[in-house]
């Protein structure tokens, strides 16, 4: 890693001699230019990468001191070396409370010199690494933020906490969930999707949109847009949807007014989804559009949709047709009861599709958008349950040929934990997000790996907490919430119990 240097002297023959006989490549600097005066100076800085600036303190006309006091203020992370004559000690230590690194008096000692800016490029490098963490830090605190918020697993919003982060907690708000396709021609690894999502927004999206982005699934990623119009917001996601490379569904809440409403627009984009299914020429779906043709609510409940899964794991036909036929006679039993069969109908086919996209390598989806018209033609609850009772039979061949218990699910598992590693992750979390029963997920994990889900996500959490002791000057309590522990005193001990000393007791070995 090198860094930028300019030098300043009004002296030619000194300047040329610190340019030129100094290797400066040897010690970690690429030379950026050269000034005679702080104009010069700043007229570089301005235009040049610069990390260091090695001045004279007696220019012509001008003190040295003059050009550290005004890179303190405007670019305080470049670092300064002052040379000084033997009587001008007094500027020297003047420049020093301005932050300069170190002063070299004249004539400059050549190895003096070398080790001085040795010196000072293990500080930057230092400082360049602190920094890239201190950004990761912050990245991970607020992408596990938005996540607890936005699936509930806190109950209270604060907004000091968003504040805190520097999120804004006001204004009109829509969620954006992309969701990337993992068949099909156009698809690519889901780390490199995420990666060209994140670039083509920042070149297509105007620099005056404000949105935040952050990782919420392993197929998906989520966009908050602040104050931005409906008609603006299909806007821009269909002049990123031309230039994107890739396959990708979009779904979109309706405008909410506070960061305290996440949760309901994530389940609205969530919803608009899954109706990306029913539209053959779009892949934008605003839930909008479609809210006032099902409930707002699912019908299908979490555990429902878990019992489910776990008959379609098990390819047990017949536990399907049982447990369908239940929950359609209980909903026959209320209060509007066919609009709730419709539903009910369309979200097991949304619940099918998804399972079968997932585990049958290949299957491209039916015609769902055909399937709804063709419940909605049914006019009686008998002709709902005999429809869907053909309708699951129809799926027993693609159902016999998935298979959901292979190692790509575990390492799917494990590739989540990996990237959500600092999130509030539980047995629960993962069973939504994989369509698999707390339970078979557990048994399945443990069976595969030969160690249960919360030593992995013990050990995936530990290690990333020794790299972050042994490479960043950061303090345990912020290591602590970077890698998932709320509690400092608790992921002491647990780092303890895994390393057999403390997290300081460590970094002090490391060094």
């Amino acid at each position: 890693m090198s860094f930028h240097l300019i030098i300043v002297d009004d002296e030619e023959a000194a300047l040329r001699g610190l340019a030129e006989y100094i290797n400066w490549d040897a010690i970690g600097y690429a030379l950026s230019g050269t000034a005679h005066t702080i104009g010069e100076a700043m007229d570089l800085i301005e235009h040049e990468p610069v990390d260091v600036v090695l001045t004279d303190i007696q220019l012509e006309d001008e003190s040295g001191l003059d050009l550290v006091g005004r890179l303190s203020k405007e670019y305080p992370r470049i670092r300064c070396v002052i040379l000084s004559g033997h009587g001008e000690f007094e500027y020297a230590r003047q420049a020093i409370r301005y932050g300069t690194f170190d002063f070299l008096t004249k004539p400059v000692q050549f190895d003096a010199l070398r080790r001085t800016f040795t010196q000072l490029a293990q500080r930057l490098q230092q400082d360049s690494q602190d920094v890239g963490m201190k950004k990761e830090y912050t990245e991970l605190k607020r992408a596990r933020f938005f996540n607890n918020l936005a699936k509930e697993v806190h109950t209270s919003f604060d907004p000091a906490v968003a504040l805190d982060l520097g999120i804004q907690t006001t204004g009109s708000l829509s969620l954006v969930r992309f969701r990337f396709e993992t068949a099909g021609p156009r698809t690519v690894p889901l780390e490199g999707a995420k990666h060209k999502l994140r670039a083509a927004m920042e070149e297509q999206f105007d620099p005056a949109a404000h949105y935040e982005m952050f990782n919420n699934a392993l197929n998906e990623y989520a966009v908050l847009f602040y104050n931005c119009s409906e008609t603006a917001i299909e806007s821009m996601l269909t002049q990123l949807e031309k230039a994107f490379p890739l396959q990708v569904s979009i779904g979109v809440s309706r405008v909410f007014h506070s960061l305290a409403d996440l949760s309901p627009a994530y389940f609205e984009a969530g919803k608009a989804l899954d109706y990306c299914l029913l539209r053959k020429n779009s892949s934008i779906v605003f839930y909008a559009a479609i809210q006032d043709v099902l409930y707002k609510r699912n019908i299908i409940s979490d555990e429902l949709a878990l019992e489910l899964n776990k008959a379609f794991a098990q390819k047990d036909i017949h536990e399907l047709l049982t447990i369908t036929q239940r929950e359609m006679d209980r909903l026959n039993r209320g209060r509007d009861s066919i609009n709730y069969l419709y539903s009910f109908c369309v979200e097991l086919q949304l619940l099918a599709d998804h399972f079968l996209r997932s585990y049958l390598p290949g299957y491209t989806g039916h015609d769902i958008a055909e399937a709804t018209r063709q419940i909605v033609l049914r006019d009686s609850a008998e002709a709902l349950c005999e429809y869907n009772r053909a309708y699951i039979l129809s799926l027993e061949k693609s159902i016999q040929q998935a298979t959901p218990y292979v190692s790509d699910t575990v390492q799917s598992i494990q590739r989540y934990i990996q990237e959500h590693y600092a999130e509030d992750i539980s047995l629960q979390t993962l069973a939504n997000q994989f369509f698999l029963h707390p339970n078979y997920l557990s048994q399945l994990f443990t069976e595969k790996t030969g160690r249960n889900f919360i030593d992995y996500l013990t050990q995936v959490r530990m290690e990333k907490a020794q790299g972050l002791l042994r490479d960043t000057g950061l303090r345990v309590y912020d290591i602590s919430q970077m890698v998932g522990y709320e509690s400092p005193k608790y992921f002491s001990k647990v780092f303890k119990e895994v390393t057999g000393c403390t997290p300081k007791e460590y970094r002090d070995r490391q060094k």
